[in-house]
């Protein structure tokens, strides 16, 4: 609740947890969504209807207010009403709670480390441009040891492997919900699992092998069709 600016482009330190908190609490997250991303049988468990019930998420995904969570389609009164009665509360929870969490701290640091490095590539560009040297920069060591602090803890392997699994697996989620439900679920569950995917894709391409990705691309495709596209 109190880290809903974590997704800011210059989040304020003194109101939002430090991104490595935000990190450790993923990982603690998707440790104990690993019974079930491994279990084929338990994953029917996970219940949407967490989302759609603040009572039950805490206020989480808000629907109205300054921190609303944009959905991916318009929701209908019968559904929202819909009451949340899960066969078992604490899969959902998990699993949803760890999505919130990649989406206020490791899906947004891969927006943070491409704008580094960016932010770095320009500053290559403008000292070749003025024949100037940036050895000795202050301002240049200062944002690369930045890059490079955050490059140590973002691809730390069982968090990047966790992860991706995770995204597969939200994806198959997504596939799998009736239109009514899908129109109501957060947008950062798309945004997050291709910006991660994509982001290990560039940046860490060996750490894609030998995972799968078929839910990911079935849900692209999916979202990506005429009948889904305005969704």
């Amino acid at each position: 609740m109190v880290n809903a600016g974590a997704t800011g482009m210059r989040p304020d330190p003194r109101k939002v947890s430090s991104p490595s908190t935000l990190v450790n609490a993923l990982v603690i997250m998707l440790k104990l969504c690993e019974p079930f991303i491994s279990n084929e049988k338990k994953q029917h468990l996970i219940d949407p209807g967490y989302v759609l019930s603040s009572k039950d998420n805490g206020g989480i995904f808000p629907t109205e207010g300054e921190e609303a969570v944009p959905r991916l389609g318009e929701a209908s009164e019968d559904t929202m009403a819909t009451e949340y009665a899960p066969k078992n509360a604490f899969i959902p929870q998990c699993f949803f709670l760890c999505a919130r969490f990649i989406n206020l701290g490791y899906a947004h640091q891969f927006g943070s480390q491409f704008q580094l490095m960016r932010h770095l590539q320009h500053m290559h560009w403008e000292a070749h441009n003025n024949n100037r040297n940036l050895e000795g920069d202050e301002n240049y060591s200062r944002i690369l040891s930045a890059q490079r602090s955050q490059d140590v803890w973002l691809f730390q392997e069982d968090t990047v492997t966790d992860s991706l699994r995770f995204c597969n697996l939200m994806s198959k989620v997504l596939c799998k919900m009736d239109d009514a439900i899908l129109r109501q679920m957060p947008e950062h569950f798309v945004d997050d699992t291709c910006d991660i995917v994509m982001g290990v894709a560039k940046l860490k391409p060996k750490v894609l092998r030998g995972l799968e990705f078929q839910w990911v691309f079935k849900m692209v495709v999916k979202l990506l069709s005429p009948e889904y596209s305005e969704v």
